[in-house]
């Protein structure tokens, strides 16, 4: 199984016993769009709070993920910037 596929199937899963991760709650586009300084929130509320943010990660590779945040990362036209990077700046 893939990682695109095994994503696929841990959100479905969640989202029918409502055991919400970070990127479920709420509005999810947060995780798409923003500022930096929202998508650096929205990358720590994942590094902090997801139990699948490598699943996630190995599925945004996979899948060659260009915009948003994948895994508790922000890919920013095609850069991948973890969190401590962008902290730096």
């Amino acid at each position: 199984m893939s990682a695109a596929d095994g994503l696929a199937q841990e959100l479905a899963r969640r989202h029918e016993s409502h055991d919400w991760l970070p990127c479920q709650r709420g509005d999810s586009e947060r995780f798409f769009e923003g500022t930096p300084d929202e998508l650096l929130a929205a990358a720590e509320e994942c590094q902090q709070g997801c139990p699948i943010k490598s699943l996630c990660g190995a599925a945004a590779d996979e899948m060659d993920e260009k915009f948003g945040v994948w895994g508790g990362t922000i890919r920013d036209r095609g850069a991948l910037r973890t969190i401590n990077q962008r902290k730096k700046k």
